[in-house]
């Protein structure tokens, strides 16, 4: 039996699609989520190399304890994908943004965080 023109391009690309969905299945809803909810750069400006931490809140992940650990989780994800801070952070200060601050991706919380030195 004859193959119609173009069956095995079809073939190709419904493989090509199986492979890519089950390769975004892979990365996980975590990493999904630190990436749309959160943000990690330096800090502009900074001498003492702090670090500035963006995220946002949601009904899962309320401005509250239980949203903050989540949130540190991202943080250390981002830690980890940048090469920051091998020995852990600490948390200088979190605050909630105001319409005062200058917030051009609308996050919810800043943080500031200092990495850990070896022996702290």
């Amino acid at each position: 039996m004859n193959k119609p023109p173009g069956f095995f391009a079809w073939r190709a690309i419904v493989m090509s699609l199986a492979v890519l969905m089950v390769g975004c299945e892979s990365i996980g809803r975590t990493d999904f989520e630190r990436h749309s909810m959160s943000s990690l750069k330096i800090l502009p400006g900074s001498v003492d190399g702090l670090l500035l931490f963006e995220a946002n809140t949601s009904e899962q992940y309320p401005d509250s304890p239980s949203g903050d650990i989540q949130r540190m989780k991202w943080a250390a994800g981002w830690m980890e994908i940048r090469g920051f801070c091998p020995h852990g952070f600490a948390v200088v200060s979190r605050r909630r943004y105001t319409s005062a601050d200058d917030n051009p991706f609308r996050y919810h919380l800043r943080y500031e965080l200092r990495c850990l030195s070896s022996a702290e």
